[in-house]
Parts: structure tokens; C-alpha cells; sequence
């Protein structure tokens, strides 16, 4: 913000901020830096006042918008076996941490649709794609593996009892 007061008559000119944060700031060298406290439409005014003490006032809006994504870090791939004579597993799945410089709005993944990915996965690899969404709808997403291995072996089911032949007239 660069505010310049200026007049017809020569004399010390002040200029004074109002709006942000609820106080004023005398502005003499006619720069200012402003942080501006949120997200949002901020109204701002500025109030000049020559040395015969006449007054002029402009306002402009200043609009600070959220548009950094929030981070999100997937925990390392998970491999598990099989559940014992089942061709699946439940897995508690680690989440991804996430952070945001406004606030995080929710974390979801698409394997169920929760923020807890922890499940009943097939054998084989799965693939979850994790979303994180900030509270201005700022998204970003990671992935991570879910591998579930048959390690078990099969077995023989209905094996026949032995059997017994007799063996006659062999050449």
C-alpha cells in the first residue's frame, strides 16, 4: 500500500490507516506495509489531513484469498498376509499426515470413503489415493500401496483311502 495525501497549500499532510485491526497507524513517509489478519475482504480507509486541519477520506476493500494447497505426506506402503484360510486380510492402514497454512477441512480416501482407510483388503495390491481437503477447498492428494500375500499352503481335501489291487496273470 503506497497512500500519498497531498494539498493545495503547503504544510504537514498526515495520513492515517483505519480498518485493520481496529486502530489507526500515522503514516508520515507516505509507505506502508499491512499484514492483514485473515482470509477474507477487509474494507480499509485512509484519512488525509492538511495543516489548516481539512479532512479528506478514501476506502478501498482488500480481499486476501487462500490459494495454497495443504500438504499431505503418505505413510510408507503396507504389506500383510492373508487372514488364516482366507483369501483377504484386515489391515489397519497408517494415514498420511497432513497440514494446512488456514486450517484442514478433512482427509478422505477412496478405497472407502472415510478418513480411515483401515479395511478388509483382497489378496494382490491396492492402491489408496488419499485427499486432503483445506477449509477453503484447497485439495492435494498421495497415494500409497496396500499388498496382501497368500502365504499360505494349499492343501489336499478328499484324498482317497488307500488302495489295494491284486495283481494276476502278469506276463
Amino acid at each position: 500500500l503506497d497512500p500519498v495525501g497531498i494539498d493545495n497549500c503547503p504544510g504537514a499532510v498526515t495520513v492515517l490507516l483505519s480498518g485493520l485491526g481496529g486502530g489507526n497507524t500515522t503514516i508520515y513517509d507516505g509507505t506502508v506495509t499491512v499484514g492483514f489478519p485473515s482470509v477474507g475482504t477487509h474494507t480499509n480507509t485512509w484519512k488525509v489531513t492538511d495543516a489548516a486541519g481539512n479532512i479528506a477520506t478514501c476506502s478501498f476493500n482488500v480481499t486476501v484469498i487462500d490459494n495454497e494447497d495443504p500438504s499431505i505426506v503418505c505413510a510408507a506402503d503396507q504389506t500383510q498376509t492373508a487372514d488364516a484360510g482366507d483369501c483377504d486380510a484386515d489391515v489397519t492402514v497408517v494415514a498420511p499426515s497432513t497440514g494446512d497454512n488456514c486450517g484442514v477441512d478433512s482427509i478422505t480416501n477412496d478405497y472407502n470413503a472415510s478418513s480411515d482407510a483401515s479395511d478388509n483388503y483382497p489378496v494382490g495390491t491396492t492402491t489408496v489415493v488419499w485427499t486432503v481437503t483445506d477449509i477453503h477447498g484447497n485439495t492435494n492428494t498421495c497415494s500409497q500401496d496396500i499388498a496382501v500375500t497368500d502365504d499360505e499352503d494349499p492343501i489336499f481335501a478328499g484324498i482317497p483311502a488307500d488302495i489295494t489291487v491284486s495283481c494276476s496273470n502278469v506276463p
